[in-house]
């Protein structure tokens, strides 16, 4: 209530709960010597809490004595429960997330394995690792999966959350390091081919080149001293005291047989030494190359990269939709300009058709 020199004020409040900016006040004056009036005004800053007292002062003037007025109080939020059981984690959730962990651990266990000793350039160890990476691709890949499914569990977990976070930010790594792995792979495939073939044919020009050796030293020695002197000297046969025994003659027609057997296993060997085409290996580089695609596809679905809330697989389904969308409405746009095109062509042929008619 406000009282002034002659009259009574009397002022009521209209506000929300919650409101903190402005109030809303109506006011009147009734009785005493002034005339009676009425109207609103807002004073600005104020908040609605509770057990607050607003001083009111100079509606139309400055009055001598003044009264406080009490504001409504906000409503007090309902108390809930506490239940300790909803503040734990998930037992399920945990147990989960802990075997898709080991799951990974089992995997980099047996990567480390293949991965000693290390020769970074050697195609048989790029081949032997890669293999691994292949093989026990499944391990990680299904521990991914369990870390994605505990988090699921438990959206209230921050542990979960984290581990599930920082495995999808790694996944995006593996996926890209997959889909790399398999131009490796078919290099390593090829370089190991070629260097098969060399070392074969390198070991057969060797025999070749030791048996016409030891045909020489047969053909040119004069005594049995001799040949065995010179055999010795290109790594040839030994003669025991049997061989020595002989007559020159008959000792060398024996080695020229042996000679001869070995002429022809050197010669089945060559023929028997797989082809050095690349085409050979077309059925082993397509298997990994497949096999790393879908790993790839796999560890994509369920990657994320930092900042963004969809999967690497699916922002690049996005992009290649967004293309194919552009390419068709670049190609529906120049399909109408032709059109176009072709139809003010017929047009301005058949007005040249209809002039040289009237002419």
């Amino acid at each position: 209530m406000v009282r002034g020199a002659e009259g009574a004020a009397m002022l009521a409040t209209c506000l929300q709960a919650g409101a903190a900016s402005a109030l809303t006040w109506n006011w009147s004056f009734n009785g005493g010597p002034l005339p009676s009036a009425q109207g609103t005004f807002t004073t600005a800053g104020s908040a609605a809490q509770a057990n607050t007292f607003l001083t009111i002062t100079g509606i139309t003037g400055t009055y001598a004595v003044v009264s406080t007025i009490s504001l409504l109080p906000q409503p007090r939020p309902m108390a809930t429960r506490f239940n300790p059981s909803a503040s734990l984690p998930s037992a399920p959730a945990r147990g989960i997330a802990l075997a898709g962990a080991m799951l990974i651990v089992l995997f980099l266990s047996i990567l480390s394995a293949s991965l000693l000793p290390a020769r970074l350039l050697d195609a048989a160890w790029q081949l032997r690792v890669g293999g691994v990476l292949i093989n026990a691709s499944p391990f990680p890949l299904i521990g991914l999966v369990l870390l994605h499914v505990a988090a699921s569990l438990d959206l209230r977990d921050p542990l979960l959350a984290q581990r599930r976070r920082f495995a999808a930010r790694l996944a995006v790594a593996v996926a890209l390091g997959y889909l790399l792995l398999a131009p490796l792979l078919a290099a390593a495939n090829l370089q190991r081919q070629h260097s098969q073939a060399l070392a074969s044919s390198g070991e057969l020009r060797r025999a070749t080149e030791q048996l016409k050796q030891m045909r020489q030293v047969l053909n040119t020695a004069t005594s049995i001293p001799e040949l065995e002197q010179r055999l010795a000297a290109v790594d040839g046969p030994r003669l025991d005291a049997a061989d020595r025994s002989l007559p020159l003659p008959l000792l060398r027609s024996r080695i020229s047989a042996l000679l001869d057997q070995a002429a022809t296993r050197l010669e089945r060997a060559r023929s028997a030494a797989p082809p050095t085409s690349p085409w050979t290996l077309l059925g082993e580089i397509a298997r990994t190359s497949v096999a790393c695609l879908a790993l790839a596809v796999g560890y994509a679905g369920l990657a994320w990269r930092p900042g963004s809330e969809l999967s690497l697989l699916k922002e690049l389904q996005m992009r290649w939709e967004h293309l194919r969308y552009r390419r068709v409405a670049l190609k529906g746009r120049s399909g109408r300009t032709s059109a176009d095109a072709d139809y003010l062509r017929r047009i301005s042929g058949a007005e040249d058709g209809e002039d040289g008619s009237q002419r």
